[in-house]
């Protein structure tokens, strides 16, 4: 059995007082609530100069992501989008033959069988692929 001196009794029976008085105000559900909102209108106009050693250290990366979104990776002739046509569409034909054409090696590999359709919901058709050439980008917009 462990004995402890007088001093240490009430030194340890403090701290448990100490640590339930604690827990005990900690429990209880504070509900914190902003009062105020503080802030500054700040206009941005063209007669702020502007930096031209930013523009200077961008140019090169610039130059370079425009040299590849500027890159013509087909020719539409006409204007898709999802419009034209209620269940069916030529922009959801696009979409969904493109993804049998990329999924198909990685099915055939996995289970050596062909994908036989695609049916996808035109919500994730976000954008239009307008006539004429189609650039890079066009899925960035």
């Amino acid at each position: 059995m462990i004995r402890f001196s007088k001093k240490k009794t009430s030194f340890i029976s403090l701290f448990l007082f100490l640590i339930s008085i604690n827990a005990f105000f900690a429990c209880s559900p504070h509900l914190y609530r902003n009062t105020e909102i503080k802030g500054k209108n700040i206009s941005v106009s063209d007669t702020l100069a502007p930096d031209l050693s930013i523009d200077k250290f961008v140019a090169p990366y610039k130059k370079h992501i425009d040299e590849d979104l500027s890159k013509v990776i087909s020719h539409s002739p006409i204007t898709m989008d999802k419009s034209k046509g209620k269940w069916e569409t030529i922009i959801g034909n696009l979409f969904a033959e493109a993804t049998v054409e990329i999924v198909n090696p990685v099915f055939q590999k996995r289970y050596q069988k062909n994908i036989d359709g695609c049916m996808l919901n035109h919500g994730g058709i976000r954008s239009v692929i307008s006539e004429g050439d189609v650039t890079t980008v066009l899925h960035l917009k």
